[in-house]
């Protein structure tokens, strides 16, 4: 038998009954804790936590959590309180990092960065490149340049 706590195996089992599973863990949804920094949950709609970083008392956000949404399928990455991910089951995915947000959803991909952006190396545009400000915009299709 291995003594180390922190080198002990996850077991993880399926929830059946109140006569199998202490109240305790029912109310909770904890499967799993290894001391109060990780933890494996289940929450009531099916949902499936991985936290890591837990606070010992209750009501508090973990460091890091990773969920898969019981109801839909959607998994969120969350690390801190600055970078979030979201891949959703229609195809969606959505990257917050300390508040500037990279969207792809729809066959479409967006980039807010209010601080600038830089990109390094070439750069291969098929279709139309539009540029917009604060006096118009202006539009290259091709070797045609229109707007302002």
């Amino acid at each position: 038998m291995n003594d180390r706590v922190d080198e002990l195996p996850l077991r993880v089992g399926r929830r059946s009954d109140a006569d199998r599973w202490p109240s305790s863990q029912l109310e909770t949804g904890v499967l799993s804790e290894h001391s109060t920094r990780t933890r494996l949950r289940v929450t009531e709609d099916g949902s499936v936590h991985l936290q890591r970083d837990v606070p010992e008392r209750d009501g508090g956000e973990p460091g890091t959590d990773l969920l898969i949404d019981g109801g839909r399928g959607d998994i969120r990455i969350r690390a801190g309180d600055a970078v979030v991910v979201d891949v959703t089951t229609n195809g969606d995915i959505r990257i917050n990092c300390a508040g500037t947000p990279i969207v792809v959803a729809g066959g479409r991909l967006e980039v807010s960065c209010a601080g600038g952006m830089t990109v390094e190396g070439d750069v291969d545009i098929k279709g139309a490149l539009k540029v917009s400000g604060a006096s118009g915009s202006t539009t290259i299709r091709g070797h045609e340049i229109t707007g302002a």
